[in-house]
Order: C-alpha cells, then sequence, then structure tokens
C-alpha cells in the first residue's frame, strides 16, 4: 500500500510539473499579446482621422510637445514616408499622454 501511495504521489507530482511549465511557457505569449493590443488601442486613439495612418500633425498633437515628437517621429517613420503606420509602430516608442506639468514643491524657508 505504502508503495502505491509513493508511485500515486510521483504521477500527481510529475502532473503539476507538467502543467506548471505550460503554464510559465504561455506567460510571455499573454505578454506580448497585452502589449500588441495596447499598441494597436494606442494606434487608433492617435489617428485622429481614423486613415489608418499616423501623420507627423497628429503624433505632434499627441505629444503635446512638438520637439521632441518631431523627433520620435521620424525615428519611427522607417520608410520616410511621413506617416507612421502599425508596423512601424511599437508601444516602447510612443509616449504615454501627455499630463499637466507636475507641481514644484514650495520653496524652503
Amino acid at each position: 500500500m505504502n508503495k502505491r501511495f509513493v508511485v500515486l504521489l510521483a504521477g500527481v507530482v510529475a502532473v503539476m510539473l507538467v502543467i506548471g511549465s505550460a503554464m510559465a511557457a504561455d506567460k510571455p505569449k499573454a505578454k506580448e499579446a497585452a502589449k500588441a493590443q495596447k499598441t494597436a488601442d494606442l494606434f487608433i486613439a492617435i489617428d485622429t482621422d481614423k486613415d489608418g495612418k499616423i501623420s507627423l500633425a497628429e503624433y505632434v498633437a499627441y505629444t503635446k510637445d512638438k520637439v521632441k515628437g518631431e523627433k520620435a517621429f521620424k525615428v519611427m517613420d522607417k520608410n520616410g514616408d511621413s506617416y507612421l503606420v502599425k508596423e512601424e509602430v511599437t508601444i516602447t516608442k510612443l509616449p504615454k499622454k501627455a499630463t499637466a506639468a507636475p507641481k514644484k514643491a514650495p520653496a524652503a524657508k
């Protein structure tokens, strides 16, 4: 009876290890899918005229910083056609939506 229990326990542990490793392998895929969806959502938000591409004007309006916006746009516009298409855009290159400037701390007396 003891031997059967040990064999059964070993089988359960083996199955758990296989399931655990399969779940761990799915995490990078899930993160990549979430990143792709976030990029697609942001692309749609920046593409205000909904023509499937982002113009320099749309990008600068989104970033609210002409100098940095133009510089980043040129880096992403790999083919130099003055538009960004989904294939040229990655979430790591897109800025977060511009927000109000941070408040300055009061000066020490």
